[in-house]
């Protein structure tokens, strides 16, 4: 093999010496000539022949470099296109001469090099094609995110569902979404609309339609690609051309349902949009059941947070029984306000921190202030409660004093105190249920 190489490179070389040799020669065999004939313009024989070496030399010297890249040139052509053939990229090929060898293996290269910028740019779509399915999902775990941020904030539930369905619309380029969810009468007449360039909110669906959408198990779309017939109504709900349902399940029961659509021509819902579509209405769901449960917690919790006092709705409570008790036995029921007047002005100057710590503190000493056999409860953020067992109005006056200078002891050596308005009521006399006595006292403050 290696024989086989340089007999084809002394073949290139001879050839290559044969055409400097002639290029050399030929000009100045014309030099002579036109010396013999101009000889009256001759020059010392001496010149013209240092000349004739000087150049003979010059030329031999530049041609010979360029002899030598020439054949590092070949031996490098014939190296790839041996490679290839051993590869099998092309076969053999039947050369003539050194000139073809090197002129077959440019074409081969050459067309290799088209093929693969061909096939880079194959590649070149497809990595487009997952950088733009990268970022889609990345945009909606970020969302997801923003979801979980936005819920930890406090916010309402409603204004996080308004959040899903803006971004939704904006990843899927919808013109309108519409969510519908169950409320506390299990009907379906709760809806949050998101609508792009549009005045005209979605309509809310009648009984019917809800029947319609009831049966469908996952989700149904309706576009240029496929068209189920029993969602077509939603396009004049809507008022778009190409729409989409999803039934939204909490276990087996139907809570609710994601709607949407828009006008554009020739649009068909791809795999990556219903993907998101599952994922934002599976987010609405463990929201609304997070909602339900929220208040179902909150009907069983008798308690203030802030104060450990009882809140208003059980004081409500107690206040009927013992309000009916009083009436059986004949015996008296107060009840007492007491409202802090400066709580905003004192958050403003100090602080909601210090406020608050200055309102457990006050609560704490109404509730010690008290009798054991009193309900002490915190019922508005600046209002603290108490039902005083067995005690007509003067005896629930003179409790006031009492509480009045406790507390005023408590703060003299703070910065800052809360002052508080007093008020106090009995049952039967300004009031014989729990709200008539609560109002009545309520407006005495």
């Amino acid at each position: 093999m290696k024989a086989t190489k340089n007999n084809k490179a002394n073949q290139f070389r001879r050839m290559i010496r044969t055409i400097i040799a002639l290029i050399t020669a030929l000009p100045l065999m014309a030099f002579l000539y036109l010396y013999n004939y101009n000889a009256r313009y001759a020059l010392p024989p001496e010149v013209i022949l240092t000349s004739a070496v000087v150049i003979f030399i010059g030329w031999i010297v530049i041609l010979d470099l360029l002899l030598l890249h020439m054949l590092k040139l070949h031996v490098r052509s014939q190296a790839a296109l041996e490679k290839m053939q051993e590869r099998g990229i092309i076969e053999e090929p039947h050369i003539k001469s050194g000139v073809e060898s090197l002129e077959g293996v440019f074409t081969t290269l050459s067309a290799r090099v088209k093929e693969s910028f061909e096939e880079l740019k194959g590649m070149s779509d497809k990595i487009e094609s997952l950088n733009q399915e990268l970022a889609r999902k990345m945009s909606a775990l970020l969302t997801i995110m923003q979801i979980h941020e936005i819920f930890a904030s406090g916010r309402s539930e409603e204004d996080i569902f308004m959040f899903i369905l803006t971004r939704l619309r904006q990843m899927i380029k919808l013109s309108k979404i519409q969510l519908i969810l169950e409320n506390e009468n299990k009907t379906f007449d709760f809806s949050i609309a998101s609508q792009e360039n549009s005045k005209e909110t979605p309509r809310d669906l009648s009984k019917a339609e809800i029947s319609l959408l009831a049966g469908i198990d996952s989700i149904a779309v309706a576009d240029s690609r496929q068209n189920e017939k029993n969602i077509d109504f939603l396009k004049n709900v809507l008022k778009t051309q190409n729409v989409f349902v999803i039934p939204l399940q909490l276990r087996d029961e139907i809570i609710g349902f994601l709607a949407g659509g828009n006008n554009t021509d020739d649009f068909a819902f791809s795999g990556e949009d219903t993907e998101l579509i599952n994922i934002f209405s599976k987010n609405i769901v463990l929201l609304w059941e997070h909602k339900k449960l929220s208040r179902a917690v909150e009907g069983l919790e008798i308690f203030d947070p802030l104060t450990g006092l009882y809140n208003k709705k059980h004081l409500h409570h107690r206040l009927e029984e013992e309000i009916r008790r009083a009436s059986l036995y004949q015996r008296p029921c107060g009840l007492l306000l007491a409202e802090i007047s400066n709580l905003a002005e004192v958050k403003e100057q100090y602080g909601v921190i210090e406020a608050e710590k200055l309102l457990k503190h006050s609560a704490t000493v109404f509730k010690d202030t008290l009798r054991a056999v009193d309900i002490p409860a915190r019922v508005q953020e600046n209002q603290l409660a108490a039902i005083l067992i067995e005690r007509n109005k003067r005896q629930c006056q003179v409790t006031v004093t009492k509480v009045q200078e406790v507390l005023e002891r408590s703060f003299q050596n703070e910065k800052c105190r809360l002052a508080f308005k007093f008020a106090v009521g009995e049952t039967p006399i300004d009031g014989q249920s729990a709200q008539e006595l609560f109002n009545h006292t309520f407006s005495k403050l």
